[in-house]
């Protein structure tokens, strides 16, 4: 089964595109995951921020990525890492600029801020710089508590977990960043083919479709084997060659429980679709029972006769 890769080609506006708008939302989602870690500096608010900072980073890039037309995964991993190490640097700012404010706060008040507030240090220094304040969260750690004992992480295990930190974002980044940025271009248009929702194909056997998609590819996912009241669907969408000239793609997602746990699986992510196997799924989704039609899902079987759906 072919599935679609990128040529390797991109614009020249891809860089700036993507610096731009991929900078200010790395800057937005680092300020957003330093508020709320430092609004409620608990571990699970910290994993969840992550995933938010790295989900939101990622989407910002991503368009960035699809803005500039890039086509070239090794360009677009650099930028990725180029703008994710900008927001990994940004939150780190943040929480320095926070702690100056405590700093602030610590010379004009003589009342306890917080446990990691400046009190100690308001009488020696008015502003830490960033090598001084990197040694200071280094050298206080961070506290957390486990069955009611409270310890405290310092020094090189600081590093380490900025370093871990860091690198989950700029991975989890990446992931969205593709997912969003590289979406199927048709070189012979030069444009981005369009995508299109099919429709839904209810009542389908779930294990033996996963089979026959592994045995026959997009072949065994245009006419899938049905199970009677089986509550497993399909999601098919398609994209189009603007001017006919280039390959179509499909995508299917397969949805079913497994037990009393619901499932959702790609089985099928951006694989060349012929025109007569386009045709076959079109036929089966509206010969289907359990077909749920897409509003704009052409309404005559022959409307794609009026495209060029040549492989």
């Amino acid at each position: 089964m072919q599935t679609y890769k990128p040529s390797g080609q991109f614009s020249l506006a891809t860089i700036p595109y993507t610096i731009v708008i991929g900078g200010i939302g790395a800057i937005a989602s680092a300020w957003i995951y330093q508020w709320l870690i430092d609004l409620l500096p608990y571990w699970i608010v910290v994993v969840i921020a992550a995933f938010l900072f790295g989900g939101l980073m990622g989407a910002a890039i991503g368009m960035g990525l699809n803005a500039g037309r890039c086509r070239n995964a090794a360009l677009g991993l650099l930028l990725t890492i180029i703008v994710g190490a900008i927001g990994v640097v940004a939150s780190h700012e943040f929480a320095r600029s926070h702690f100056n404010d405590e700093i602030a706060m610590a010379h004009e008040s003589e009342e306890e801020i917080d446990q990691d507030s400046a009190q100690a240090l308001a009488s020696e220094v008015s502003e830490l710089s960033w090598g001084e304040y990197l040694d200071w969260r280094s050298e206080i750690g961070y506290s957390f508590s486990r069955r009611g004992r409270e310890s405290t992480m310092t020094g090189g295990v600081v590093w380490a977990l900025w370093g871990i930190e860091a690198l989950f974002v700029i991975i989890f980044t990446a992931f969205i960043a593709f997912d969003v940025g590289f979406e199927p271009f048709c070189e012979a248009s030069g444009e981005y083919c369009k995508q299109e929702k099919l429709g839904t194909l209810a009542d389908v056997d779930p294990m033996a479709t996963i089979d026959a998609v592994m045995q026959d590819g997009v072949a065994g996912i245009v006419e899938p084997p049905r199970a009677q009241a089986s509550g497993a669907t399909i999601e098919y969408r398609v994209y189009l060659s603007p001017n006919g000239q280039g390959p179509n793609y499909l995508s299917a997602k397969l949805k079913y429980k497994n037990g009393k746990k619901d499932e959702s699986k790609d089985i099928v992510k951006e694989a060349i679709i012929s025109a007569p196997e386009l045709q076959v799924l079109h036929a089966t989704l509206n010969l289907g029972s359990g077909h749920v039609p897409d509003d704009n899902m052409p309404s005559n079987p022959d409307a794609f006769d009026s495209v060029d759906l040549r492989p």
